[in-house]
């Protein structure tokens, strides 16, 4: 059986400030296998 998270956030969503580099490369430390970047369509502030 694979570790697996389908449903992460980085920080191009406001439910998360951490960079999708930095939680690869955690992911890949604790052994997942797949990962699912699940953001949010929140408009930012430089878009509303």
């Amino acid at each position: 059986m694979y570790k697996t998270d389908y449903h992460i956030h980085a920080e191009y969503s406001i439910d998360s400030s951490i960079k999708a580099r930095e939680l690869i490369q955690l992911a890949r430390e604790l052994g997942y296998k797949t990962l699912a970047f699940t953001e949010h369509l929140d408009l930012l502030p430089w878009e509303a």
